[in-house]
């Protein structure tokens, strides 16, 4: 895998599906944030096709993960309960801070012109860290991504209550009606995929953004990120997106509405899309409704 360094000391590897085949220069690059114990491979399917439907897919292991420096010991101590919320997010943000660097990486090295830049399941949460560090990079940064990111796109977060939900189906009748009611909450038992995963990051330091002191954290971050007009003032014309399965749990499908009706208080735009037959691990069994869909958000 090919890296590329962001500060002195921190590096983060990647996959590339490199360019079109069509060899149009006209093409858009999509660069996906993985979530917890799934790292980038999660979305080999959808490199795999990447190249022959006209994108490209840049897919960074997050710090942690294989090939990417792991966080120090002072970094995982200040994800520790025993800090405060404030002291919490401002460790995480720098987080975000760093990914958002590996974009602008990308964008220099491969002269990228067109990129949308996602986040799946925990992904979400660095995605809105990387949305708030458009404060905090250097301005010839900001300009760059600016001008170059035309989406954001946050792809079903991560609830608590995952692990035995989050690879079936669920064929959530009349979704169009916004009924909690009338969502199904339980359906089989767990998949295969689960026997796949990669436990290694967790108890290094992933283990605490997904635990439950943590939540608080979750909550500043997208208030920061996806909710605050200085924020998205900055952004300028880049676009807002929620996407999601509309069979995949029902905690996934409940955020997507409370996301849409917070974002109606508060008047900033946030587009929310619903993938059709699709679950929690949409980019293994339909990649091209996942590029589809994620195209629809620019």
């Amino acid at each position: 895998m090919p890296k590329t360094k962001v500060t002195d000391n921190i590096e983060f590897a990647y996959h590339d599906s490199g360019l079109p085949s069509s060899k149009d220069d006209d093409y858009y690059t999509f660069v996906l944030i993985h979530g917890h114990t799934h790292h980038s491979g999660s979305f080999s399917p959808m490199l795999e096709q990447a190249s022959s439907l006209g994108y490209r897919m840049i897919l960074p292991n997050r710090r942690l993960y294989p090939g990417s420096t792991p966080y120090t010991k002072e970094e995982v101590q200040a994800f520790e309960p025993s800090n405060s919320t404030e002291e919490i997010t401002k460790a995480f943000l720098k987080q975000g801070e760093y990914l958002l660097l590996f974009v602008n990486n990308m964008i220099k090295e491969h002269s990228l012109k067109k990129v949308v830049v996602g986040g799946w399941s925990l992904g979400t949460s660095f995605i809105s860290s990387m949305i708030y560090a458009i404060t905090t990079v250097p301005e010839e940064v900001k300009a760059r991504l600016v001008q170059t990111i035309k989406a954001i796109v946050l792809w079903e977060q991560r609830g608590q209550a995952l692990a035995d939900w989050i690879v079936q189906y669920y064929p959530h009748p009349n979704i169009e009606k916004k009924d909690c009611y009338t969502l199904i909450y339980k359906q089989y038992p767990l998949a295969e995929m689960l026997s796949k995963v990669d436990l290694t990051a967790g108890p290094n330091g992933d283990n605490h953004v997904a635990d439950k002191h943590f939540q608080p954290v979750h909550g500043n971050i997208r208030k920061l990120g996806l909710f605050n007009p200085s924020i998205r003032e900055a952004w300028a014309s880049t676009s807002f997106n929620i996407i999601y399965g509309e069979e995949s749990v029902y905690s996934v499908v409940w955020a997507a509405w409370q996301l849409e009706a917070e974002a109606e208080k508060t008047g900033l735009p946030l587009t929310v899309k619903g993938m059709p037959s699709a679950n929690h691990f949409a980019m293994h069994d339909l990649p091209e409704l996942c590029f589809q869909t994620l195209h629809a958000c620019l």
